[in-house]
């Protein structure tokens, strides 16, 4: 195999290969690595990219004394130049990522000409999300060339996701924990222009990636349903559907808190995972409420105002960007205290 003889070459000496359920027509590529002197471990069926990765690093954990002190992933598919692996190595053995446990990250430029338009808008997709999201900037999100010191192996072995989602849900671990994460630009390479090589399925690992995002926008989903449907109750049965000023007033606010409460439940069990008691998160989560409705009406008059007079369209703009602030201000804030999990998973 060429690029494991162009990483003996460059002076790598323990390589840790996964056969993760390959075919028959690939099996010869893993006899030919044991035979470079590769440690090949190898499932049966294939059961995904993370987990590969922590079958990798329990071997390595189990084996630690025998190996380096620091760990580096990479694909073997061609997309990691033996040059970068060799960069991401140098800084990771350096003292300070040694004292630190620096995490290094192999970022690709995807401003390049050559980059696959799916591939460009999926990662910088990513890269707003984890910004808007968890407050930190990185130009790649989802390289597979990171440098590990061997004190972070315990800690990646704990960490949820099968496929392409462990990957992020590692990042997301290491930004809520405040780990250092080191950037070292690599080389872009695709195969070809629909980057056909690559195993990522866009749409089924696209929402375990995303999978906060969406099941908050169900959660706002359910919300809204039960709104509705108590506000029609509250109306008919207790004003029989008479749409007095009081009547919509008490049935608004009445619906509002039965529809929010749900809405609570929902994110503190499904969207952040928060196992904490539940009195400060509430108290928080009804702040927020409470800032949410009075934004919603300030920005909805103001908006209003300069669309001259489009008072629906302004609620729509003014909703639409107030549901991302009340992820955010939930995911650091209302449910801090779910910062030890995976955060977006």
């Amino acid at each position: 195999m060429p690029f494991i003889r162009q990483l003996r070459a460059a002076g790598f000496e323990n390589i840790l290969v996964v056969d993760d359920g390959s075919t028959a027509e690939f099996k010869a590529a893993f006899t030919e690595a044991a035979a470079l002197g590769c440690n090949v471990l190898t499932h049966d069926v294939n059961r995904g990219k993370g987990v590969a990765l922590k079958t990798a690093f329990a071997w390595l954990t189990e084996n630690e004394s025998a190996l380096a002190p620091s760990v580096i992933t990479c694909d073997s598919d061609g997309q990691h130049a033996i040059k970068d692996i060799v960069a991401v190595a140098k800084k990771l053995t350096g003292a300070d990522a040694q004292s630190t446990n620096a995490v290094i990250w192999g970022s690709r430029n995807f401003s390049e000409p050559a980059v696959p338009p799916k591939s460009r808008f999926g990662n910088r997709m990513t890269s707003v999300f984890v910004r808007l999201l968890l407050g930190k900037w990185l130009g790649d999100t989802q390289t597979g060339l990171r440098g590990f010191t061997f004190a972070r192996l315990p800690e990646l072995l704990q960490v949820h996701g099968e496929r392409y989602e462990y990957e992020m849900n590692v990042l997301i671990r290491l930004i809520n924990r405040k780990v250092p994460i080191h950037e070292v630009e690599i080389s872009t390479i695709y195969m070809d222009a629909d980057n056909s090589n690559s195993h990522f399925r866009p749409i089924r690992d696209s929402i375990k990636v995303f999978g906060q995002l969406f099941r908050f926008v169900f959660s706002s989903g359910v919300g809204a349903v039960v709104d509705l449907i108590f506000y029609a109750a509250i109306l008919d049965l207790a004003f029989a559907g008479k749409s007095t000023i009081t009547a919509v007033f008490v049935s608004v606010v009445s619906a509002r808190v039965v529809s929010s409460f749900t809405n609570y439940l929902v994110n503190r069990r499904y969207v952040f995972h928060d196992k904490n008691p539940i009195a400060g998160s509430l108290t928080r989560y009804y702040t927020l409420v409470v800032g949410i409705l009075l934004m919603s009406w300030i920005g909805t008059f103001t908006l209003s105002a300069l669309l001259g007079g489009h008072a629906v369209i302004a609620k729509a703009i003014t909703d639409f960007a107030l549901f991302f602030v009340s992820l955010v201000v939930q995911e650091r804030w209302v449910f801090r205290g779910s910062k030890d999990t995976d955060g977006l998973t």
